[in-house]
């Protein structure tokens, strides 16, 4: 496999540092409550349990966005077709 445009591809080395500045702003911060046990209770929705995901998720999204503009290609086989025309 070969990239047309493999300039693109140190572009890839910046996507731990986003990944990381996605994690650390998503950190999580401290919530005082009166009864904290009643929430405790609470099943997590599904928006709650991928908020974790999020920043990971993003992620692979950069590096996969990357690759593409990268424009990879497979196959170095020229084929000549021969047509007549009517």
């Amino acid at each position: 496999m070969r990239f047309a445009d493999p300039n693109l591809l140190p572009l890839l080395l910046l996507v731990p540092v986003v990944i990381g500045l996605l994690l650390w702003r998503a950190r999580p911060r401290a919530i005082a409550f009166p009864s904290s046990g009643e929430l405790r209770q609470l099943r997590p929705s599904l928006a709650v349990r991928l908020h974790r995901a999020m920043p990971w998720l993003r992620g692979v999204v950069l590096g996969l966005a990357v690759l593409a503009l990268a424009r990879p290609e497979w196959g170095v086989e020229t084929t000549t077709v021969r047509r007549e025309g009517v």
